[in-house]
């Protein structure tokens, strides 16, 4: 049952706006089938009213008019309309990330569901990214409490219904960048390391892991890392070790996405990020993981460097302002993207990793939501993907999956679990739909997991009875 208001909204004037500069790609190549669709949720510490989530989406319709998009095709553009129709609510009942309806209807290119004290966002990265839509996340949930009689205050990314959106909110901040003198920038790259399990069709496996930060910081702060380098590299080592002893001339490369804002002031709301590559060629079998802590390090120093990426999202201008290219035909674009898309997408990479960083939420918020989750969809080429965050000294790191097999998470979890970090794991397959606060202990994989699920999420064993609490008040998931 969808849930929400939309009758009456449909003879409300639409605003048009023009595609961000990274939104072509993600137009060009969907397909039915299939979109860049990926989620954020909140699960709150109370059951979910869906009524009254679905008066809260309405309510921030006006707020958000570059997310309450559908996309519209022109002769030589694509463009995004604003549409009115927020019936967009429904009980969660499938996998997630599934793709969302584009290109006709008066819906917009997201969705909302709830699953007992979950509430969930899925969204087409065509229209924003990870940072956007967790302000909208944010938004929806302090109305959802306002209408129930709590005060918000509006701030860590909450805007206020009152306010008329503004100019830098809508604008396509890569045009603002000031790209005089900016370092030349090659695309040529080599392909990747690709991981093959076996896929399964209509299958989208999540698996949570839940630790605490401080713990996680004892191991980086040993090392001289940051958080996000030592996880990165800990991701590729996990495919190096999967991938032994068989020897790939083909780099394990990481992209990891890092938000613009902050280094080019900007409050936009529409897409302005930006990925850098790290790339480990498995040329021996006997690396250590301090070797690839370095390589990722030196890598993520290089690339986040405010000059680098600036150069890249200047490169990616260039190309797109040619005028060749914008006073071509529609079509004639598209077949160009897909091709690009096929030499220089996701064949040079071997997974991602997407960090929201550390969720902070305003006074009045903080009460309600035991944690945030960050689900990066599926890709075309790739089986495998991983978002990550913290929030209130939890981190939380979900790995995406189209396949059955769970040896990259299980190494990944399993080396830090070895290390000291007590790992709680939750999977939304193989697992009873009601909510459970017993815990049982891998001694397999060391780490904890509820006992709604069948069997261990990373290694299918049963698990003995465990008298270590929870790390945080997880949501189950449905039954497909």
């Amino acid at each position: 049952m969808v849930m929400g208001i939309g009758k009456d909204a449909l003879t409300q004037k639409s605003q048009t706006f023009d595609l961000d500069s990274s939104a072509i790609i993600y137009a060009a190549t969907q397909k039915k089938e299939w979109n860049r669709t990926f989620r954020v949720a909140a699960t709150l510490k109370q059951k979910v009213e869906p009524k009254v989530l679905a008066k809260a989406i309405a309510d921030l319709q006006p707020r958000f008019p570059t997310l309450y998009v559908q996309l519209e095709t022109g002769f030589f553009d694509y463009k995004v309309r604003t549409v009115h129709d927020t019936a967009i609510l429904t009980k969660e009942s499938a996998y997630p990330c599934r793709p969302v309806l584009v290109g006709r209807g008066e819906k917009p290119m997201f969705r909302v569901t709830y699953f007992e004290n979950r509430i969930a966002i899925e969204i087409f990265h065509l229209v924003t990214d990870g940072t956007g839509v967790m302000c909208l996340l944010k938004s929806i949930l302090a109305r959802y409490l306002e209408l129930q009689g709590f005060q918000v205050d509006k701030t860590d990314g909450v805007l206020s219904m009152s306010d008329v959106p503004s100019e830098h909110e809508t604008e396509d901040s890569f045009k603002k960048l000031k790209c005089e003198n900016t370092i030349k920038v090659s695309r040529n790259e080599a392909p990747a390391y690709k991981y093959f399990p076996q896929d399964k069709d209509n299958y989208f496996k999540l698996t949570h892991g839940y630790f605490s930060v401080v713990e996680l910081k004892t191991l980086t702060k040993a090392k001289s890392v940051t958080v996000t380098e030592y996880l990165v590299a800990l991701y590729a080592w996990a495919f190096y070790n999967n991938m032994l002893p068989e020897k790939s001339e083909k780099p394990i490369k990481i992209s990891v996405p890092t938000d613009l804002r902050r280094l080019f002031a900007s409050t936009t709301l529409r897409n302005f990020s930006l990925f850098t590559n790290v790339s480990i060629y498995p040329q021996k079998k006997d690396y250590t993981f301090d070797e690839f802590l370095q390589l990722a390090k030196q890598q993520m120093n290089e690339g986040f460097k405010k000059e680098t990426l600036l150069s890249a999202a200047c490169k990616n201008l260039t190309d797109a302002n040619m005028a060749v290219f914008r006073y071509m035909q529609l079509s004639l674009k598209k077949a160009i993207l897909k091709i690009g898309y096929a030499l220089l997408g996701d064949k040079l990479i071997t997974s991602s990793m997407s960090s929201l960083g550390i969720v902070t939420v305003p006074k009045g918020m903080g009460e309600h939501v035991d944690h945030f989750d960050m689900i990066s969809g599926g890709t075309l080429k790739n089986f495998i993907n991983c978002g990550i965050l913290s929030f209130n000294g939890v981190m939380n790191v979900n790995f995406s999956s189209r396949c059955e097999a769970t040896d990259i998470q299980r190494i990944f979890f399993t080396y830090l679990s070895e290390r000291g970090v007590n790992i709680e794991v939750q999977s939304n397959v193989e697992q009873k739909a009601v909510n459970s606060t017993t815990m049982r202990h891998c001694g397999n994989c060391k780490v904890e997991f509820k006992d709604n699920h069948l069997h261990c999420p990373l290694c299918g064993r049963q698990g003995l009875a465990s008298a270590k609490q929870p790390v945080c008040a997880t949501a189950p998931y449905p039954e497909y």
